[in-house]
């Protein structure tokens, strides 16, 4: 299949970034929490032959959610060195 991550770098923020394989954004909190745990989605129609005013169901669920101990937020959310990558990474 294919997966996603949203990560949030900035504790107590609303600007979260999405890793789509090697493309990466910026996103609302909105796109990555609420799109992320399936359900109806109002502003998708549905298919016209089916009923008026129903939305079509979201495809998207989370997969995996990550808590952070508070007292390891500054060294898990830190800045990140040129040593912290790997070298293969970085000539990709």
């Amino acid at each position: 299949g294919h997966y996603v991550a949203h990560v949030c770098p900035q504790p107590g923020q609303t600007k979260w970034v999405k890793f789509d394989d090697e493309i990466v954004t910026f996103c609302n909190e909105e796109a990555t929490v609420q799109d992320n745990f399936g359900g109806a989605d109002p502003a998708l129609p549905n298919y016209p032959w089916t009923r008026a005013n129903s939305a079509k169901p979201r495809t998207h669920n989370a997969y995996m959610l990550v808590y952070i101990r508070d007292d390891s937020i500054e060294s898990i959310l830190r800045d990140v060195q040129p040593g912290d990558i790997n070298p293969g990474l970085v000539e990709r």
